[in-house]
């Protein structure tokens, strides 16, 4: 994997993003119905005025939710995901939450690499379990996953 070496900025995204962002996250198969209530959680990584990518992290009491995570295809398998998860992890340090849960079809691998691991979602806080992700969006197939933030 080649190294991220690149100046990525980080900035919340705002109403003007939704169009891209919706597609962006639409183009691989993750849920949108949704963004529009949860622009506020959402975060834009960009590199010069290119868009690298996108993430969410939900936060629910204690707990986060890390959901719509996306790199562009320009910038994927090239270390920019870590390094975008890497920022919502450190987000979710800043706002002293105990733990960050996710929902994946695809990517268990990759956050398992980051330290994430599979947990029952029965086992999940209630807070979380309410969100539109786990409740109504995300199928029951899709694995579950936690990352401790706080011990």
């Amino acid at each position: 994997m080649a190294s991220v070496d690149f100046d990525l900025r980080f900035r919340k995204a705002l109403a003007s993003d939704l169009p891209v962002i919706t597609a962006l996250i639409a183009d691989h198969d993750l849920p949108t119905r949704d963004l529009s209530e949860k622009l506020d959680s959402l975060w834009i990584a960009t590199q010069v005025d290119l868009l690298v990518g996108v993430g969410g992290l939900e936060v629910h009491g204690d707990h986060g939710l890390l959901r719509s995570m996306v790199t562009t295809e320009r910038f994927r398998g090239k270390g920019f995901g870590r390094v975008l998860t890497d920022f919502l992890l450190a987000h979710a340090r800043e706002q002293k939450l105990v733990d960050v849960y996710l929902l994946t079809l695809t990517a268990a691998g990759f956050f398992r690499k980051l330290g994430f691991e599979r947990v029952a979602r029965a086992d999940v806080p209630n807070d979380i379990q309410r969100t539109s992700e786990f409740a109504e969006l995300c199928p029951q197939s899709a694995v579950c996953m936690k990352i401790t933030i706080v011990p």
